[in-house]
């Protein structure tokens, strides 16, 4: 409940009638700022199509501006802000935002969650799908040795791409070459495993298939 409340605060502050008021123009909200949002929601209240009726009488169609500066001044805590009271003021807050009540809003947060991770999941798996193309393409090239096609996937200098530099090196000086010749299929990725999954760290395990072998002129040295 408190990343709601966290999350409401936010939406109130970016809402179009408080930021095209002079509460928009002030970092830091007063008593006197406070009164105007509780006339600005005042007014939205008015015309909500959710107040129309019963539920009006039910939770009012204002919010003091006592309310309000608690509201957004006050961290949360669990005991305060489960009261009826205080959830019938969130109620009223969130009809303000444009939704039914706080329930909906509830739900739109968590779909909006659910979304997201969706989104990262697969921008995520995009990533990797490009990272392993593009090795494909750099084992392609041998004997040629092309690291400048890791140059918009991984950092420059970076201990990753000087490890992958050295083997795939020592690879090309052998003269090893990519036999793709009579191959069902060029390209394939299957079996990722994440490993890491922070906000600024993702690592992963994976196998691929399409690709048949290297070989060297060397007979005695071959790689699967």
């Amino acid at each position: 409940m408190k990343t709601i409340y966290n999350s409401i605060r936010e939406e109130v502050v970016k809402h179009s009638k408080v930021k095209n008021s002079v509460l928009g123009n002030v970092s830091e909200w007063k008593r006197s700022h406070y009164i105007i949002l509780s006339e600005i929601i005042k007014e939205e209240l008015s015309e909500a199509e959710e107040l129309k009726g019963g539920k009006k009488f039910e939770i009012g169609s204002t919010i003091s501006h006592v309310t309000l500066q608690r509201f957004f001044e006050n961290d949360y805590q669990d005991k305060t802000h489960n009261d009826l009271r205080f959830l019938k003021t969130l109620d009223k807050i969130c009809i303000f935002l444009g939704y039914k009540d706080l329930n909906a809003y509830i739900q739109f947060v968590k779909e909006k969650k659910q979304d997201n991770e969706k989104s990262n999941n697969e921008k995520f798996m995009h990533m990797v799908y490009d990272y392993c193309a593009t090795v494909f393409e750099f084992y392609k090239e041998f004997p040629n040795h092309k690291t400048e096609l890791f140059k918009d996937l991984v950092f420059d200098e970076s201990p990753f791409l000087e490890r992958a530099s050295h083997f795939s090196k020592e690879l090309c000086d052998r003269k090893f070459q990519l036999v793709t010749k009579n191959n069902r299929s060029n390209y394939e990725v299957f079996d990722i495993n994440i490993v890491t999954d922070e906000p600024d760290k993702k690592s992963w395990n994976h196998r691929n298939s399409g690709i048949s072998y290297l070989k060297s002129e060397n007979p005695v040295k071959n790689i699967l």
